[in-house]
């Protein structure tokens, strides 16, 4: 793909893929260092890159942002898009981050919270706002999870025009929800792939140690565990 394409698709879907920045050696080594750290802190879901005693491992993920395939990336989307964006903190490690089916189905937008407020949500339909992560992912996506589901297009509508046709769309996902909240054990006669073409959900693979951005209001969740 090449680099206007990636602009396009990241502007078009809500999300793109980039290329691998840390072999499997550098994982392995990454994966120990965290390990370490979350293990003295109780095992906790979420760390922030600067509680992570090892200064070598904190070395190699700030230095993949200034790499040429993620500042190339986002150079392309400013351009495509007429407006400078760069990567901003916070920095977090996040460990074992998937959702469990049978307490929730975990789909979420990242500006969820936003929509509160009037001056928030008229940013979110600005045809200018551009805010997302880039999540790098230390093992490939299997049946105990390891990346993200998400729904392709779900970043549109934000224009105050389309509003019904966002709330339209959600209507499916709203459902299942519902469903899946009162009547679990009705939700569970059918397989979850049902659900995920339900919604037109996509299931992401990408190669571990390799960058995916994702727009703040693309609705994901962390792939769940295989029951």
């Amino acid at each position: 793909m090449n680099h206007f394409d990636l602009a396009n698709t990241y502007k078009n879907k809500g999300y793109c893929n980039l290329k691998i920045l840390f072999d499997n050696e550098q994982i392995q080594y990454l994966r120990k260092a965290f390990e370490k750290s979350f293990s003295k802190k109780e095992f906790a879901p979420e760390m922030s890159l600067f509680e992570i005693e090892d200064k070598q491992a904190i070395k190699m993920i700030l230095e993949v942002f200034n790499s040429e395939i993620i500042q190339s990336a986002l150079h392309e989307i400013s351009k495509y898009n007429n407006i400078n964006i760069s990567v901003l903190p916070p920095f977090s490690i996040q460990r074992n981050y998937h959702v469990n089916i049978s307490e929730n189905l975990g789909w979420h937008r990242d500006c969820g919270g936003e929509l509160k407020y009037k001056y928030c949500t008229k940013k979110l339909c600005d045809k200018s706002y551009i805010l997302g992560k880039i999540g790098i992912y230390f093992q490939e996506n299997s049946e105990f999870g390891g990346s993200i589901d998400l729904i392709p297009h779900s970043h549109r509508y934000f224009d105050p025009r389309t509003i019904l046709m966002r709330k339209l769309k959600g209507i499916p996902l709203f459902i299942i929800d519902k469903l899946h909240s009162h009547f679990q054990k009705i939700y569970k006669l059918l397989p979850e792939k049902f659900y995920m073409n339900s919604i037109r959900a996509k299931k992401m693979f990408p190669q571990a140690g390799s960058p995916l951005l994702f727009d703040s209001r693309i609705i994901h969740r962390g792939s769940p565990i295989d029951e």
